[in-house]
Order: structure tokens, then sequence, then C-alpha cells
């Protein structure tokens, strides 16, 4: 019981990251560092009937089965993404720290730094380059077919349509106040808006998609927040479908 609750702490600690930073790769981090200390502390269990793998197998499932369950009552990690990652890297990282202290205890050092250094170094690899690259080919579909007109309203009140935009590239990030990793996106977007500011081909609307409790009062008043320069709209109020979206999402 002690080596699942150990593993569920572990766990408590890689979901804490990912709220925190919603992003996976300090989550891949925290992932990797709370397993391989926790499989470091009880990689020197010695109970009758119990072998180190067992207690390594115990640890991973205190994490793992948690995980699932989260994931599958869309509680948190409802990305595919964060829970393979992970259900790969809690129990690889639970058996490194218990080889590690395996070997130091058997004065091994040299095994045990060039265990560690390999560990560390194939970690920051996915976290800089595997994982991003990944990611990267997942973030965007391509999508070639016509888009019914559609009309929204600016902040400031003005209604645009659809049409008004036909010539033009178009970006449109919906987003809205309550949504953490819509947020986190935006000042990307303002990025991107002020390379192209002074190019008139270029429109770059922050949609407010009207979710929830956004109003045009409340969306605005979060860009002043934020000191977020981007032309901001929200989906027209009066025309939600029966998924309460408006039409332009």
């Amino acid at each position: 019981m002690f080596d699942l609750l150990c593993g569920f702490i572990a766990f408590v600690a890689a979901m804490l990251v990912s709220a925190l930073y919603v992003d996976i790769r300090p989550f891949l981090l925290a992932t990797s560092l709370g397993f391989i200390i926790v499989g470091f502390y009880r990689g020197g269990t010695r109970l009758a009937g119990q072998s180190r793998l067992l207690t390594a197998l115990l640890v991973a499932l205190g994490g793992i089965l948690p995980a699932i369950i989260v994931n599958r009552l869309r509680f948190a990690w409802t990305e595919l993404p964060f829970l393979i990652i992970f259900t790969l890297a809690s129990p690889l990282a639970v058996a490194v720290g218990g080889l590690l202290r395996s070997l130091i205890v058997r004065q091994r050092t040299a095994y045990a730094v060039l265990l560690g250094g390999t560990w560390a170094l194939l970690v920051l690899v996915s976290v800089y380059k595997v994982v991003p690259a990944w990611m990267d080919s997942r973030s965007f579909i391509i999508v070639d077919r016509d888009i019914s007109p559609f009309r929204i309203q600016t902040l400031t009140g003005k209604i645009v349509t659809s049409q008004e935009w036909k010539g033009h590239v178009v970006v449109v990030s919906f987003w809205a106040t309550w949504c953490t990793p819509c947020n986190a996106e935006l000042p990307e977007i303002q990025a991107l808006r002020d390379k192209y500011r002074g190019n008139p081909s270029v429109l770059i609307v922050a949609l407010d998609s009207a979710g929830g409790v956004d109003t045009a009062e409340i969306a605005q008043a979060y860009l002043d927040r934020k000191k977020l320069t981007i032309p901001g709209a929200i989906d027209s109020l009066d025309q939600r479908g029966d998924d309460h979206w408006g039409p332009a999402a």
C-alpha cells in the first residue's frame, strides 16, 4: 500500500505541474523527476516475498491507475498525449531510480553516473526535441472546403460578416476568458499580429467563442488587463445553436 501511495504522490505532483504550466514539456520533466525520486527512495525496500521489480510495478501503478481514471472521467489529461507520456515515462523513471539506488549501494558509482546521465540526456532530448516535433505534427489539420457565411460582433459593437474577409489571409484565434490553454496562446497571437501589423492583406482576430459567462465587455476587460491589442470580437450571441456555440465556432 505504501508503494501505491508513493506512486500516487508522484502522480499528484505531475498533475499539479500540468495544471500550472499548461505545457506538456514541464509535465514530462515533473513526471520523470517525481518518479525517479520515488523509485530511488523505494529501491531500497527489502520486504519478505517482495522483489524490487514488484516494488517498482506497484509504485508505477500508484500513478498510472489514477491517471487513467481522471482521463476517463474527463477531469484532467483529456488530451491523449498526456496520458501516453505519463504511462510510458512513469514506470521507466521508477525503474531508473531503483537501479540507481542499487548501483550506489553496491558502490558501482561509475555505472550509476552513466545511468543517471543517460536518463537525463534522454529526458532533455525528449522535452526539447522529440515532444515539440510530435506536438507540432498534431497541431493542425488542412481542410479544403467552403465555409458557410457567418457574422461576428467586434468588441466595440460593429457587426462583421465573413464575406468581408474574402481575398485576405485570415487568422481567427478562438478563445474564452475561462480557457487556460487559449489564454496561454494569446501572447503568441499578439506577436503574430505585431509582425503583420503593416500588411493589409493579413487579418488577425481574437474571437471569443461566447461560451460560458463571457460577454463583449468581459472579453474586452480581459484583453485590456493583459495589455493585448489584438482586434477582438465575440461570436454572435443571438445566433447560438443547440450546442451553445455561435455560428463562427
